[in-house]
Order: C-alpha cells, then structure tokens, then sequence
C-alpha cells in the first residue's frame, strides 16, 4: 500500500508541464491583429443611433467613459 501512496505524490512528468508552457509562448507570438480586440464597441457613424450619439456629445469631457470603464480611467491616471 505505500508503494500506491508514493505514486499518487510523484510529480507531473516534464512534458505535463512543459505543454502549457509552450502553449501560453505561442499564443504571445501571434501577430496583434490576430489577437481577440478589446471591449471598445466601435460604431460608425452611420449605423450609430441617436441615443448612442446623444451620448457620446454628452461625454466630451471623458468623465461618464472613466466612471463605467476601469481601463480608461487608469489610462488617464498619470504614471
């Protein structure tokens, strides 16, 4: 029975632990377009809807942008 308890705390083999690593290496060397984009919600202006242009005159000064988006208000913070 202790020979079972030893194998079960054996560590993973090198190649369990090398395969997410070389996974994680690849996926940083694809280029930046192929790269899933952030949240920015782009719409051209003619698909745009009222409401959507109402709001975006209303934030000129950035302020309702940083209130509900984290990323934009620590990209305002200065470094």
């Amino acid at each position: 029975s202790s020979t079972s308890d030893s194998r079960s705390t054996l560590p993973p083999s090198d190649a369990a632990v090398a395969m997410p690593l070389l996974r994680r290496a690849m996926l940083s060397l694809r280029p930046v377009g192929a790269r899933a984009a952030a949240t920015t919600a782009v719409v051209s202006a003619s698909s745009e809807t009222l409401s959507q242009k109402a709001w975006r005159w209303l934030d000129i000064t950035g302020f309702l942008t940083k209130w509900h988006s984290r990323r934009a208000w620590i990209l305002d913070l200065d470094p």
